[in-house]
């Protein structure tokens, strides 16, 4: 989980996911609110993407849907998926990650942080 939202941030993300897991990928489960460059913030997580799952942000003054970001991002080559909730991409990555070689990674927004620590504290609980 990390709350990178700019540039400047997702660059240290991606560094420090380079140089603390050489040998992984990450299934990134993205949200951003719309007036973020959200393009230009996955052109820089590309590198250690292995897919990608966009997910709503509906309840925030500036909101963006999975949809949105998704079209936004058409030209990554890895594949890409929206949702409406956290809990749907958690599920449906869980069902795809090779666990010796992926892991995944939440980010874009402290909205969509939220979601996941809101979702593995009730499986916690």
């Amino acid at each position: 989980l990390d709350v990178a939202h700019n540039p400047q941030s997702i660059l240290h993300l991606t560094n420090s996911f380079k140089h603390k897991h050489p040998h992984k990928k990450a299934h990134i489960v993205v949200s951003s609110l719309y007036d973020k460059d959200v393009t230009k913030l996955c052109d820089i997580l590309s590198e250690i993407a292995v897919t990608w799952h966009f997910v709503d942000i509906c309840h925030a003054y500036r909101e963006q849907t999975g949809v949105d970001m998704l079209e936004k991002c058409h030209n990554l080559s890895q594949e890409k998926y929206a949702y409406a909730e956290f809990v749907d991409a958690y599920k449906h990555i869980v069902s795809i990650i090779d666990n010796t070689a992926e892991c995944i990674l939440v980010t874009g927004s402290f909205y969509i942080v939220e979601q996941a620590i809101i979702y593995f504290t009730k499986l916690k609980g």
